[in-house]
């Protein structure tokens, strides 16, 4: 920007404080126009979009019970996979995780099995939950720890490009495994 002599500078700086006022105040109405437009658009399409949510929701809740309480009917006992007409239902475990339900009676239990350098870390008297989820089948017996390990039902609807995961209820489906 051009220098601007001293005698001057009031003037301009008084101009330019004009111009900013002028468009803060021009901004300030464009924002409330803009919210005022978005409030009408809500207003008008978010009930129907909230209703159709909902709906939405209610079927992947009705689908993915339904699918959990005849899995083994529904996929003779192969896989656990479904292919309809409307889409493909797919159910798989994720990875299991361990949660710690009682720390100092996992760390008894890890010492009764003389194997705390194994499943501690070296120098603290801390779980090494690494470890310990590495080894399933000692977590399984042991005290004061689990792996949980929860089933998604996958539903696609591939003529939209659509898919929704939803976990599949732990008891039903131990429920449908033994009965």
């Amino acid at each position: 920007m051009a220098d601007v002599p001293q005698s001057e500078a009031i003037i301009t700086l008084q101009a330019l404080l004009d111009n900013l006022s002028r468009a803060e105040v021009l901004l300030a109405r464009a924002e409330l126009a803009k919210d005022q437009e978005i409030k009408a658009v809500l207003d008008k399409h978010g009930p129907r979009v909230d209703a159709l949510t909902t709906t939405r929701e209610e079927l992947v809740d009705r689908i993915t019970s339904i699918y959990s309480l005849h899995q083994a009917f529904l996929t003779e006992g192969q896989s656990k996979t479904v292919i309809l007409r409307g889409g493909t239902l797919s159910a798989k475990f994720a990875t299991a995780s361990l949660v710690i339900d009682d720390e100092s009676l996992a760390m008894r239990y890890i010492k009764r099995m003389v194997k705390l350098p194994l499943f501690t870390r070296p120098g603290k008297r801390t779980l090494n939950k690494d470890a310990l989820e590495k080894n399933p089948e000692f977590v399984n017996k042991a005290l004061g720890m689990h792996l949980d390990q929860s089933e998604s039902l996958t539903i696609k609807l591939p003529k939209l490009g659509v898919e929704r995961i939803r976990r599949l209820h732990p008891l039903r489906t131990l429920l449908d495994q033994t009965g």
